[in-house]
């Protein structure tokens, strides 16, 4: 089923790995999930304060350090 939009390599230092590969022909969906979750992103944010984010972020950085 691939479609050309992935490839696999295999890693030179433990052949028990492979690593994929996005190709070119990835590109156009890449670029259409990116619009996506930018705009899921948007519509997140959406009514919060700076202010509020910046409580959010400092509370997910003490939850963070504490993990």
């Amino acid at each position: 089923m691939n479609k050309g939009y992935i490839s696999f390599e295999k890693d030179v230092k433990d052949r028990r790995y492979q690593h994929i590969i996005l190709n070119e022909s990835s590109k156009p969906i890449i670029d259409e999930l990116k619009k996506v979750e930018k705009k899921v992103f948007k519509n997140l944010w959406e009514g919060i304060t700076d202010e509020e984010k910046k409580t959010f972020y400092s509370v997910i950085e003490k939850m963070t350090k504490n993990v």
